[in-house]
């Protein structure tokens, strides 16, 4: 008898281990937190440099946090991950700072870009915002 159970979402899977104790509802807040973070963290990036290639290990990382989400979701119920993503949304807000986090949750481009590319970013520009539109670029929405 296998002690993992598999969660599937496309082709990627993710092997949960069954573990001999239980976590209590904070503890799978943190766990929740960390993986919407993560989430938003890679979106962040798609978005603020949408010209850089993404490796794959972003992508699985990526995968990652969306199946482990889902399965702390299926644990915690909807209404409390909301709390949790609003939470964890509300600590990136302050990592990226308001001007950025606005412009990142509207997907239009950042005044006074300070993306620290000496050419700019495609971010920067409003044809580079549609060039990424248009690319099909991750949209916060979707998160």
């Amino acid at each position: 008898m296998s002690n993992e159970k598999v969660i599937t979402r496309g082709e990627y899977k993710v092997a949960i281990d069954k573990v001999d104790f239980e976590l209590d509802r904070s503890e799978l807040g943190v766990l929740a937190r960390h993986y919407f973070t993560q989430r938003l963290d890679y979106a962040y990036e798609r978005f603020a440099h949408p010209d850089w290639a993404v490796s794959s290990s972003d992508w699985n990382r990526y995968m990652f946090a969306v199946l482990r989400g889902e399965a702390i979701e299926n644990l915690l119920g909807p209404e409390e991950m909301a709390e949790q993503k609003k939470r964890a949304e509300d600590g990136f807000r302050r990592s990226v700072g308001e001007e950025n986090w606005k412009a990142f949750t509207a997907q239009t481009p950042r005044p006074n870009c300070n993306c620290g590319d000496d050419e700019g970013s495609d971010i920067c520009d409003p044809e580079g915002m549609e060039k990424l539109r248009k690319a099909g670029g991750v949209i916060v929405e979707e998160l």
